[in-house]
C-alpha cells in the first residue's frame, strides 16, 4: 500500500531510484555519453574553411630548411649524436657481417658509374681548391709525404703507373704539353725552354706527327 504521507512517498521514490542507478550504472553512463555526443554534434558549429597555401618551390624549401637548421642547430646536433650513440654498435656489427657484400656492391657501382664519379670528384676538388688553395696544396704535400714514408716502393710504382697513363693519354690526344715535352728533350737538336716555344712551332710539330702516324697506318 503506498504511503499516504507525501514525504515518505518522496523518500521511498528516491531510494528506489538510487537502487536502480546503482544496479544499472554502466548502462546509464553509456546512454548519457551517447546523448551528450548527439547533442554536441547537433549543436557543433560548422568548421572554418581551410585556405590551401600554394606549394613551396624548391628554392623556398631549401631556404626554409637552411633557416630552420640555423635556428635549431644545437638541438639537431644533440639528437643526431644521441641516435648515433644508440645505433653505433648495431651498425658496426652490421658492417662487419656485410663487409664483403658491400665491397662487391661498391665495385660494381664504380665500374658502372666511373665517368659520373670522376666528374663529381673533379668538381669537388676544384671547388675546394678555389675556396682555399694554400690549404689544399699543403694537404696534398702532407699526403704525398705520408704515403712515401709509409711504403716508398709502392708509392714510386703508383707514381710511375700514373705517369705512364697520363703520358699515353697526352700522346693519343697530341696535347700542347706533349708537344712541348718532345721539343725539349735532350736528344732534340736546338732545343729551347718550354716557356719560349711559340704556338706556331707546336702546331707545326703536331701536324708532322699526325702525318707520320697516318703514313704508318697506311703501311701497316
Amino acid at each position: 500500500m503506498p504511503y499516504k504521507d507525501p514525504e515518505k512517498r518522496r523518500e521511498n521514490k528516491r531510494k528506489t531510484n538510487e537502487t536502480y542507478r546503482n544496479k544499472n550504472r554502466e548502462a546509464l553512463n553509456a546512454k548519457a555519453r551517447i546523448k551528450a555526443r548527439i547533442k554536441y554534434h547537433l549543436n557543433k558549429p560548422p568548421p572554418k574553411p581551410r585556405l590551401k597555401k600554394p606549394p613551396k618551390t624548391a628554392e623556398e624549401m631549401r631556404a626554409y630548411r637552411k633557416e630552420y637548421y640555423e635556428k635549431n642547430r644545437e638541438e639537431l646536433l644533440r639528437k643526431a649524436k644521441e641516435r648515433y650513440e644508440q645505433n653505433f654498435n648495431y651498425h658496426k656489427e652490421w658492417f662487419q657481417k656485410n663487409k664483403e657484400r658491400l665491397k662487391e656492391y661498391r665495385k660494381k657501382y664504380v665500374l658502372k658509374n666511373r665517368e659520373k664519379i670522376n666528374a663529381q670528384s673533379l668538381a669537388n676538388e676544384k671547388k675546394r681548391f678555389l675556396a682555399n688553395p694554400e690549404k689544399v696544396r699543403e694537404a696534398r704535400r702532407l699526403n704525398k709525404a705520408r704515403q712515401k714514408a709509409k711504403d716508398p716502393q709502392k708509392y714510386n710504382a703508383k707514381c710511375n703507373e700514373r705517369y705512364k697513363r697520363m703520358y699515353k693519354k697526352m700522346s693519343a690526344e697530341l696535347r700542347d704539353s706533349y708537344i712541348k715535352l718532345l721539343l725539349t728533350r735532350k736528344e732534340t737538336p736546338g732545343r729551347i725552354p718550354a716557356d719560349y716555344i711559340p704556338q706556331e712551332l707546336i702546331e707545326a710539330k703536331r701536324a708532322v706527327i699526325q702525318i707520320r702516324r697516318y703514313l704508318n697506318e697506311e703501311r701497316n
